[in-house]
Parts: C-alpha cells; structure tokens; sequence
C-alpha cells in the first residue's frame, strides 16, 4: 500500500517495533549514489534508536529472490528494507515473503508495480513522492471489478498490462484503514452493470498508458528517508549530515538525467530552505587576528548554498581540463572537433586568461585570474553559445582541508561503486563480481559508502581520481565516434553505436560497468542532439564481464558474459517538466526483441534500460528492436491524431 508523507513517522515507529523482536533486513542496490545515501541516513537513525539491523548489498534480482528465498518462516514479526530495488516488481512474490514480514519500500524507479500499491496490500509499504498524486498509481482490479468480467470478458486488456497485475483478487472489508496510506474503496451508490464495465474497462486503460509510459523515476530514495529523518527529528544527527545526504541524492538524479532541470531546482528550493536553517548558516567564513591578518575559520561538517560552474570536477584537475572535460561545454562547442577546440581557446582568450595558467591546477591558479573567471565568464560565454553556465548547488566543508561540491561528491563515489581498476594508481582491487548489474559488488559499495561518510577524505580522493580517468576515457571515446560519421549508424528509427566494433581497445575496460556505459551513451545522446536535426533514441553496446547469462533459447546455456555477451543500453532524450508521459520504452522493447529472435538474453538489473545480449545475436535483435521501435512510433501517432 502507499504511505503518504504525514504517515511517515508512524512508518518509522512500526520499523522500530519490528526490530526490538527481529533485526531489521536492509537489502540496498549497488547501482547508484542515491542508494548509498538513502542506506547512510537510514543507518544513522537506527544506530541512534538502537534498532539492530543487517545490511545486504544486492546488484540484482537474482540476489534479492535469494535473499528471500533464506528469510526465517518461524513467523515472527520481521521487517524488511528494500533501497532502490524490488519496487518494480510484486515484492511479495519476489521475496516469496513470509507470514508477518512486511516490507518498506524505498523505490526511485518507475514504474512500480501496482499489487505493491493496492490498498488491501498491508504487508508491502511504498513511501512515495508527495508530488505523486493519488491518480499516478492507477489501482489494480479489486474484487468488485472481478465480478462482472464474465460478463464482459471481451473488454479485458490485461496482456497489454504487466503480467501479473489484473490476475490478483482484492480481500478488502468494509473496516476503517488501520495502516499508513490505506485506501478507502467502499461506494456508498450502487452501480449499474453498463456504469461498472466502463469503469472497469477505464481501469484498465488507465494501468496500461501508466506501463506503457516506460521506465521513469521518482523522488530520490535518500530524499524519501531524509523527510522520516525531518520528521522523526533524526535529521540533527551527525551535525545535520542526513541533509548533506539528501542533497548528494537529489545530484546524482540531476548528474545522471533522471530528472528535469525543473524538478532539479525545485529540489534544490526545497532543501536550500533546510539549509538557511542550520545553526551556523550565518556564521562567517573568515576571522581576523589579533594583530589585523584575515584567515579562514575552522569550518566544522557545514553545508552551504553555492552557485557552481558545470565543469566537471573543476577544484580537483586544471581548469582547462575540467572545461573540455565537461558534456556540457562539450557538446555545444564540439570540442573533438579542431573548430571546437578553438572556439574554447577563444573563449579563454577573451577572457584575458593565459592558456598556461588555465592549464595548471586550478587550486593553484592566482587569485586575479579566478576573479576574473567569475566576472568576465558570463558575459562573453553566450557568444561562444554556452548559456545558463552555471547551476545552483551545494557544498560541504570541514576542517581547513575538506570542501567539495555536491557533484564532486557524485562523481567520486560513482566512480568507487564502478570499482577501481584493478592495476590503477590507486591501488585499489576490481571488486566486480557482480559488475553486470549495476556496480563493483558488495565490497565496492561498502567502500562507496565509507567515502560518502566524509571522514575518510583519502578514500574520496580515490575515487575522484578514477572519475577524471573514466572522464578522459569518455572523451576521448566519445570524441572518436562523433568525429567518424559512419561509426554512429541508423537502423530504422534508432542510432546504434558498438563499442565492440569501433571502439578504442584502451579504453574498452573502461565501459564494462552499466554506469559508465550509460555515461558514455548520455554524451553521445546530448551531442547528437546539438548536431543533428532529427532526435532519436540511442542503443549503445559494450563489453561485459560477470555472471553466467541465463538465455531465452537451449542453445549457449550455461555460457558466460565474459567475452561471449555484450552489455547494452537504450537511452531516449532527457526529463522534460512539460513530458508527462516521457519515459525510457527500452525496458519493454529490449526484452520483446530478444524474444523474437530468441536471442540468449538477460535483463537482471535494477535499471530497466540496461540488459546483456549474446554477441552473434546482436545483428538479429537490432533489427527486431528497430522493427518494435518503428510499431511504437505509429502506435504513438495514432493516438495523438485521435
């Protein structure tokens, strides 16, 4: 059922009730930033209550139906956390859940599924977004809805629906709602046969236009568990770090494109409101001496509203680097073009920025030249056509040392969840046995969310190191196929680029990990949509390393993703405020194609775009995609003639 956001704090109090009898289970995805804080600012309010809890990294559901599968049946009351993972499939199968378990769900991806949001489903708990309405989550059939389909069989439209939605029988009584979020169904009319089956038959259409959107997210996990925080007054803990964490959440939707600039500056609105209420929000960033010398003041875990430049990770590599580094600089001056890189030679020029200066550390570079960054940029960027190039953010400082950007965050602890290479620098292992769905594994994202602690600032720096790499890797792959008109193919309605076939044998190893393969495909997508006239979705394909791949055919069973399987991932345009019913069909699409073809296929990951596919059917399940992709562009224009 869902939990409104005034139920919140009841939520929390049965969370702790459950756990004086059992430990609470904590099963979070590797797969993300947001997941880490979400998993951070939960753990922080149990410690604080003394609940004991056991924490399970799962990078797929594969590990999540296993963990379930080993859920003690001696029926006591038990609780369960799922952080980002489970939501878009019925918890109570996946889990095979036992009698009074019940499970709070923390789910940014969309869409969920619907008999985890039914009003009689009191053993599965969705907190959800406030901004989503009562009609986002149409409602599953109930039993008054079963009762006339016999005589209206003909206007079921479940096969278009997911599969298991309109199969399920609703046990609600004629009580008041006892639990959070509890849905009143009772009429108190009674209705004509005719008035029934249409709104049976609207129901249904309702529920498939809501699958049918494709995959899409909702509020940050860790925004979700920082308003239990606000509202259970844990959100003082570790000198207001939950909000720290919250703000990390609501980046990483933004860095990744799971949001609108809209929903993004909302956002920030909100929690810029949290933050002007901190108790040293007004405290002054520098004192003087006795004897007149002005020096910074010891700033102790502060977090302040900041306005930043969308140059990736700029206090940490040059300012030249950051800014060619940069998608958003990028892809509007084309700088893997020889034009582009002048264009951003001119830029700095006009500016009065000698290129050598530009070139070294930016932490380094002298006052005069940074002011002059920050008062001369603004004014000569929109003639090089970079608009809006800076962006309102947050920053955390401790000690005289430690001040990062929110994004830096992001990146540096995206970059540890990818795993460090094995061999970098760094020192650090490849801890990607479980690469495939979404991550490094259980030891990466424990070494994630050590770095997201902030005390640990060494670690923080690993992970900001590899970021620059994966970030030139990007580049300079990027670059390479932007640049070669060929490389970056159509097929049918769809742009299909293979890393597999023209990619740099450098920087393969690069983009083995979900994450940074659909970092890869965001940049080629934002660049093709500067360039090109007509925007189209974009299927990227790369290697893959993990588990043995289960497949929809006999033959190649049993084979590894190593080497014989290929990762692919689908990408539409970026969150639009004004697209309601814009999603990411792929989720849909991918699997439809590798029926067809019967290609040896596996989609066990949490995002719904990103599958693994056996290479020698490749060729097949492009074109089939490209055939299902083409059927949904004429289903889409037929309804908008209607």
């Amino acid at each position: 059922m869902l939990v409104d956001r005034d139920k919140f704090r009841y939520a929390y109090e049965e969370l702790k009730a459950d756990g004086r009898t059992c430990p609470v289970h904590v099963y979070v995805s590797t797969a993300d930033v947001d997941s880490c804080c979400a998993f951070r600012i939960l753990k922080s309010m149990m410690c604080s209550d003394g609940i004991p809890f056991s924490a399970y990294p799962v990078g797929g559901y594969q590990e999540l139906q296993n963990l379930g599968d080993k859920l003690p049946k001696d029926g006591q009351n038990r609780s369960i956390v799922l952080i980002n993972c489970g939501g878009t499939e019925n918890v109570k199968e996946l889990l095979n859940l036992p009698e009074n378990t019940r499970v709070f769900v923390f789910d940014s991806h969309r869409p969920l599924d619907l008999e985890n949001t039914r009003g009689d489903n009191r053993d599965v708990l969705v907190l959800r977004d406030e901004r989503e309405g009562e009609e986002t989550f149409p409602e599953p059939d109930s039993e008054s809805d079963d009762d006339d389909s016999d005589a209206d069989s003909d206007d079921s439209d479940a096969d278009s629906e997911k599969e298991n939605v309109s199969s399920r029988e609703n046990d609600d009584d004629d009580d008041e709602p006892t639990e959070p979020g509890k849905r009143k169904s009772a009429k108190s009319y009674t209705e004509s046969p005719r008035a029934k089956r249409q709104r049976r038959q609207q129901k249904q259409l309702e529920r498939v236009a809501y699958y049918s959107r494709g995959s899409f997210y909702g509020r940050a996990a860790g925004l979700v568990m920082y308003d239990i925080a606000h509202d259970a007054h844990k959100d003082s803990l570790e000198k207001h770090f939950p909000l720290w964490l919250a703000i990390v959440s609501l980046t990483d939707q933004y860095v990744h494109q799971r949001l609108s600039h809209e929903a993004y500056t909302a956002g920030v609105m909100e929690l810029a409101t949290q933050v002007s209420n901190l108790p040293d929000a007004d405290a002054p960033n520098v004192r003087v001496l006795d004897e007149g010398k002005v020096v910074r003041a010891f700033e102790d875990r502060r977090v302040q509203y900041s306005e930043e430049f969308r140059f990736s990770m700029l206090r940490h590599w040059s300012l030249y680097d950051a800014m060619t580094h940069s998608p958003y600089v990028a892809t509007r001056l084309q700088t893997w073009r020889e034009h582009g890189r002048a264009s951003l030679h001119s830029l700095l020029a006009h500016l009065g920025l000698p290129l050598d200066a530009c070139k070294q550390q930016f932490t380094h570079m002298s006052p005069e030249h940074v002011t002059r960054l920050h008062e001369k940029l603004e004014q000569h960027a929109p003639s090089h056509g970079l608009d809006d190039l800076k962006f309102w953010s947050f920053s955390f400082s401790h000690g005289f040392k430690m001040r990062l950007v929110a994004s830096d965050v992001v990146h540096g602890v995206t970059a540890l969840l990818e795993g460090v290479a094995e061999g970098s620098n760094d020192g650090g292992a490849n801890e990607g046995a479980d690469a495939t769905n979404g991550g490094g594994g259980a030891g990466a994202f424990w070494r994630a969310v050590k770095a997201l602690g902030m005390s640990q600032y060494d670690e923080m720096q690993v992970g900001l190191r590899h970021a620059m790499r994966s970030q030139r890797a990007l580049m300079r792959q990027g670059g390479l196929a932007l640049a070669n008109k060929a490389v970056i193919r159509t097929v049918g309605g769809l742009r299909y680029f293979s890393l597999l076939d023209h990619g740099s044998p450098a920087d393969a190893s690069a983009f083995k990990h979900p994450l940074a393969l659909t970092r890869l495909a965001l940049f080629l997508q934002d660049a093709l949509r500067a360039t090109k006239k007509i925007e189209r979705p974009l299927v990227v394909v790369g290697p893959c390393v993990g588990a043995p791949v289960a497949t929809t055919d006999n033959e190649g069973e049993g084979q590894t993703a190593d080497g014989s399987f290929a990762l692919v991932v689908g990408v539409t345009g970026a969150p639009r405020a004004d697209d309601a019913d814009g999603g990411n069909h792929f989720a849909t699409s991918f699997r439809r194609a590798a029926e067809t073809v019967r290609a040896s296929f596996r989609h066990d990951a949490f995002e719904a775009s990103v599958v693994q596919v056996s290479q020698r059917n490749l060729g097949e399940f492009m074109e089939a995609l490209s055939d299902i992709d083409a059927e949904r562009v004429a289903r889409e224009r037929m309804q908008n003639a209607a």
